[in-house]
Order: structure tokens, then sequence, then C-alpha cells
């Protein structure tokens, strides 16, 4: 995106900020709405096909023709795709990217996909484990 007939250095796309390769691939505010959306389900859509031949659910055998199920069960695992939990007390945030629950163990993990630049990753962790 960088217009190289001027030396502005103001984002090309939001006209905001200065257009850096942090800005550009996670804090754009013109592009967060759809291309940030995308990729964080395109990360999450990845886990579900590789959890689903974990598990030993059926899978499309190439990633890219995969299509994730709200609900996939057999005797050992349930997977969960962006399904709304219930929850014995009022949370706001119930609806994690992915669950996965492991009958034999009687084990639940949440997992919630983020896409973030280097310096917050671990800010975006705090965030997350707040939010669940």
């Amino acid at each position: 995106m960088v217009d190289k007939s001027h030396n502005d250095a103001k984002c090309g796309i939001c006209k905001q900020n200065n257009e850096t390769i942090s800005h550009t691939a996670s804090s754009c505010s013109k592009l967060a709405q759809k291309e940030y959306k995308r990729g964080h389900d395109n990360v999450a859509s990845a886990i579900h096909w590789d959890l689903s031949g974990k598990c030993g659910f059926e899978r499309n055998e190439r990633l890219y023709d995969h299509v994730s199920e709200s609900v996939l069960e057999n005797d050992g695992f349930k997977l969960l795709w962006h399904f709304s939990v219930q929850t014995d007390h009022e949370i706001v945030a119930r609806r994690p990217d992915l669950v996965i629950i492991d009958n034999r163990d009687k084990i639940c993990q949440i997992i919630d996909v983020a896409i973030e630049e280097e310096g917050r990753v671990r800010e975006k962790e705090d965030e997350k484990v707040e939010k669940y």
C-alpha cells in the first residue's frame, strides 16, 4: 500500500496512523472489520481441522477443503465450533472459537484465537483469560 509518489507516512487505507507493518497487519481500523476476521477465522478453522483428525472425526484430506461443523461428537470427544456455552453464573463471553471436551479424561479446553502484533501477545493473552 505504500504510495511512493508522496512522502506521507500515513496509512494509505485509513489515513490515521503511520503505515507500518504492525499497523497494517493488526491495527488498521479499515481492515479490522473484514480482513482481520477472515484471518482469525482461517486460523481457528485450521485448529478445528487438526483437532478433528486427532479426535477421530471425519475430515477432508486437505485443510483448504475443510468446513468447520458446529458440533462433532464421538465416544471419546466433543468438539464445538463457535458454540454458546451454558454457564452457572453470568459471563458475557460465552462463545469461544472452539471447545474440546475429552469424555475419557473428563477435561474441557476452551480455545479462543487472537491474531495480535508481537508486542501485545501477553496483554492479549491476559485479556482472553480474564474474558473467560
